[in-house]
């Protein structure tokens, strides 16, 4: 709904009304459907406006055909997918027909057009094909000199983009290869700095929208990452790995609908790192996504995030949003989405010994003695795990079933039954989280999220898991530690055991953030587990898709 409402403010700047153009000035009506963003109307209308061309758009999700081709001397049908071009096409021809007035149809299968000399439509049709804003200000040229019968021979001829290249917003150009990019910017980064690769579409050229782009390379540059934002060609099924050539990522990032998913994930295979999956938020601009209770629609679920999954991409991340009529990052997002992707980067290079993993398991159905997550046989299964770790080089002590149970069921005793939380506190089962700690992050939070978690939670210090430790006030958290590997249970969703585990309205307790915390910041793992079918993060407040990087 937002992005409809931006669609009016913008279209009511570019209304197709030939009394935009004046008497001197040639009309071009971009006729589309919504897919097709008004910031590249808005381009085209500034590359037009030196030639005397007023560029103005309709979209035939409103509106009559009359209106949409009043006054136009050249209607443009814009229609990038098939879809888009039936959709036109259904409520466009007729009335193009019936006008007699000049057209042309580019995208969505073989280009079409009416009222136009062939020589003069392959043109044009050429020029708009090609994009970007020198084949668009030839066009401009060639519909000025057309109108007015002037001799167009002199024009240069469309300049179409290679079927693979990279872009950066400081290169006189796009690069026709990997290589090429690579041997110029080389001196931009430092020796050694993490390269991540963003695969686009080619339509962020031709459309004149690299205002996304721009801002990635932007702020993966100032994280210290190598960016490589290049487009492939599709319909080859080793596309990716011909446009890479000979730079080799260290994490993959998809940013465009990519097709023919099993050459993917071959080529995903081939590639050996890990693919993050990216999305935009089409349906209005960055306020309207944070106030959606779904960052990802359910019409684009199974397109976005559904089919990638099952393709190799993983981590689905909502990452823009459409501003001023074009995709612009949000910030927090992409540097949520590169934060990721450098710790990816430094995982690929860090040695198994050297890895420090944690382990959340799921127990259901409850009980402090069982050890079932779900029907898992969870201390069986933390076994197997241990001693296969530790065989394949990771600093884990192999622990024996019985163990694994008798410590466990200890763990889970601390939540069942507060007063064993000093004992496990003695024993080395728990871990001691100063409550400063939780605190300053506490205060880090956006206020409103803040304010909602004090308001139904109170004041940490006073938490039945808060001791005094050493002069200062900490959080007993029980946790196994097995060499670099730590284990726990998943702590109350509510602070009490058995409460809320699917209430996704009430926040989870300053206990079940205070253990989350302490993984994070106080043991720092390269990677977080959960450990059976399910857990209860997966039922706290915020988006069910497309998450924020605030929701909890």
């Amino acid at each position: 709904m937002r992005l409809a409402g931006l669609l009016l403010v913008l279209a009511a700047l570019l209304l197709p009304t030939r009394g935009m153009a004046g008497p001197d000035e040639v009309s071009v009506r971009i006729l589309a459907t919504d897919f097709v963003l008004p910031g590249k109307v808005v381009r085209l209308a500034e590359l037009g406006a030196p030639e005397g061309v007023a560029v103005s758009a309709a979209y035939v999700e409103s509106g009559e055909p009359a209106a949409w081709l009043a006054g136009a001397d050249l209607v443009i049908l814009d229609t990038p997918r098939g879809n888009d071009a039936q959709a036109v096409r259904a409520r466009a021809d007729e009335a193009l027909a019936a006008s007699g007035q000049p057209w042309i149809q580019v995208g969505g299968g073989p280009p079409r057009s009416g009222g136009l000399p062939e020589d003069v439509a392959r043109r044009m049709i050429g020029y708009y094909a090609a994009g970007g804003p020198e084949n668009m200000r030839a066009l401009m040229s060639l519909v000025r000199l057309w109108t007015s019968g002037a001799e167009s021979s002199h024009l240069p001829p469309p300049a179409r983009l290679p079927e693979a290249g990279v872009y950066h917003p400081d290169a006189p150009a796009p690069f026709a290869s990997a290589e090429t990019y690579w041997d110029w910017g080389r001196s931009r980064w430092a020796e050694g700095a993490p390269i991540i690769a963003f695969a686009v579409s080619s339509s962020m050229l031709t459309g004149m929208q690299t205002a996304l782009a721009d801002d990635v390379v932007r702020q993966a540059e100032a994280k210290g990452l190598a960016p490589v934002v290049f487009w492939f060609d599709a319909a080859d099924p080793q596309g990716i790995t011909r446009a890479l050539g000979d730079v080799r990522p260290d994490v993959l990032v998809n940013m465009t609908h990519m097709q023919n998913g099993e050459a993917r994930t071959a080529e995903f295979e081939v590639l050996n790192v890990p693919v993050l999956q990216t999305v935009t938020y089409r349906e209005g601009d960055a306020a309207a996504w944070r106030a959606a209770p779904s960052g990802v629609s359910s019409q684009s679920a199974a397109v976005f995030l559904a089919v990638p999954e099952a393709w190799g991409m993983s981590d689905p991340m909502v990452v823009a949003a459409v501003e001023g009529g074009e995709p612009r990052a949000i910030p927090d997002q992409l540097d949520g989405l590169l934060e990721k992707a450098a710790r990816l980067a430094a995982l690929r290079a860090t040695s198994a010994a050297d890895k420090r993993l944690a382990l959340m398991f799921w127990n259901a159905p409850g009980g402090e003695k069982n050890l079932s997550a779900s029907n898992l046989n969870i201390p069986r299964s933390l076994a197997r795990l241990s001693a296969h770790m530790a065989a394949t080089g990771y600093d884990v002590t192999p622990v024996a079933e019985a163990d694994l149970i008798a410590a466990a069921q200890a763990l889970l005793a601390g939540y069942y039954r507060p007063e064993t939380l000093d004992d496990l506190l003695a024993r080395d089962l728990a871990a001691a989280f100063p409550v400063r700690d939780y605190r300053a992050w506490l205060d880090r939070l956006p206020e409103a999220r803040r304010d909602e978690l004090v308001r139904r939670w109170g004041d940490p210090d006073d938490h039945w898991a808060v001791r005094t430790v050493g002069g200062q006030r900490v959080f007993v958290i029980p946790r196994l530690r097995l060499g670099k590997l730590l284990v726990l249970p998943q702590p109350p969703r509510a602070d009490r055991v058995g409460e809320a585990y699917h209430d996704v309205k009430q926040p989870p307790g300053h206990l079940y953030l205070a253990t989350y915390l302490y993984v994070r910041e106080g043991f720092d793992p390269a990677a977080l587990i959960h450990f059976g079918t399910h857990g209860t993060q997966e039922w706290t407040p915020g988006k069910d898709r497309g998450l924020a990087v605030d929701d909890y």
